[in-house]
């Protein structure tokens, strides 16, 4: 239970309505619990990509999803109960939520390059065994295809 000297502090450090103060900080902390529980997720993928261990990511994707919509979430809810007030843009809570979620989206960025250049590789790759075609496009205009690969099986003989 909440005393109302806490109540008292609390709205005379942040100089706005004790509940609606009390309940922003708590969300405040709600989300930068979610940010640090998806930073340490992101790392995991990162880890899990460079190793290539797709059954690991395949269990980090269910997690990351659910924790990406929960953070939405209370940072909408976050946004809906903000007042235009100049003191909360300061706030030392709201300066750390938006370094982990700047944080957030540096990890996030570099795992789709990760996962880009892995995929051109390998699509340059398969291009080396399976090489375009031309044919004829609209208009009766060449163009390049590729070749379909439905039904073609790579076989490795030792």
């Amino acid at each position: 239970m909440v005393s109302q000297e806490s109540l008292a502090v609390n709205s005379a450090l942040h100089g706005t309505d004790s509940l609606t103060g009390f309940a922003r900080n708590g969300q405040l902390n709600e989300c930068t619990q979610r940010a640090d529980e998806i930073i340490l997720l992101l790392e995991e993928e990162s880890s899990a990509l460079r190793n290539f261990n797709s059954p690991a990511l395949m269990q980090l994707l269910a997690r990351k999803e659910h924790l990406f919509s929960e953070l939405k979430e209370r940072i909408e809810c976050l946004a809906a109960e903000k007042d235009s007030d100049v003191a909360e843009v300061d706030d030392p809570a709201r300066v750390s939520l938006r370094a982990r979620l700047r944080r957030i989206a540096l990890l996030n960025q570099g795992n789709r390059a990760f996962i880009e250049n892995t995929l051109s590789y390998y699509q340059d790759f398969l291009n080396c065994l399976c090489p375009c075609v031309y044919g004829r496009g609209q208009e009766g205009r060449p163009e390049r295809t590729q070749v379909s690969m439905r039904g073609v099986a790579f076989k490795k003989e030792m």
